[in-house]
C-alpha cells in the first residue's frame, strides 16, 4: 500500500508540478486566552496567491463528510487567516486509493459560528474532570507519560 501511494503522489506531481509553501507546518491558533497547536501537513501555493491546504489520511476514502470530520481543516484555515493568509482551497487526500476530497472553506457567517461552537467546547474542556485510565499499552504511547503520575509502563 505504501509502495503505490508512493507512485501515486508521484503521478499527481509529474501531471501538475507543485508549488509547495509549507510541509508539516506548525501553528499556535489563539482564541481569547487559549490557544490550540497543531500541524498541517502540506499547503501549497496556488497560481493566484492563495493557499490550499492539504490534509493526507490512510483510512478509507469517504465520499461526503459530516460537518465535524471537516472541523480539522477549518482549524487549518483560521489558523493561516491569522497569520495574514488567505486559504481558497482545502482537501482531505485518501493516499491509500488516492482519492481527494474537498472541503469548502469557511465564509463569513460559518467561520463565526465555528468559532463560538470551539469557543464553547474550550470551555467545557476546561471544567470537564478526565479521570486517568492507566493501563501498559495506552500509557506506552501517551503524550503525556513523561510527566503523567498515574502511567503504568511494564
Amino acid at each position: 500500500i505504501c509502495l503505490q501511494a508512493t507512485r501515486r503522489f508521484l503521478e499527481e506531481c509529474r501531471k501538475a508540478p507543485l508549488q509547495v509553501f509549507a510541509v508539516e507546518k506548525p501553528f499556535t491558533l489563539i482564541l481569547g486566552e487559549r490557544s490550540i497547536k497543531g500541524q498541517i501537513d502540506r499547503i501549497d501555493r496556488l497560481p493566484d496567491g492563495t493557499l490550499r491546504i492539504l490534509d493526507y489520511k490512510t483510512g478509507q476514502a469517504k465520499e461526503e463528510l459530516a460537518t465535524e470530520e471537516k472541523e480539522q481543516l477549518h482549524l487549518y484555515q483560521l489558523a493561516l487567516e491569522g497569520q495574514g493568509h488567505v486559504v481558497s482551497s482545502m482537501a482531505y487526500v485518501y493516499v491509500n486509493e488516492w482519492k481527494i476530497t474537498e472541503v469548502e472553506p469557511l465564509t463569513e457567517k460559518k467561520r463565526e459560528a465555528f468559532l463560538a461552537k470551539l469557543e464553547e467546547r474550550m470551555s467545557q474542556i476546561l471544567v470537564s474532570d478526565f479521570a486517568p485510565t492507566p493501563e501498559p499499552f495506552t500509557c506506552k504511547y501517551c503524550d503525556f507519560k513523561a510527566i503523567c503520575e498515574f502511567r503504568k509502563l511494564s
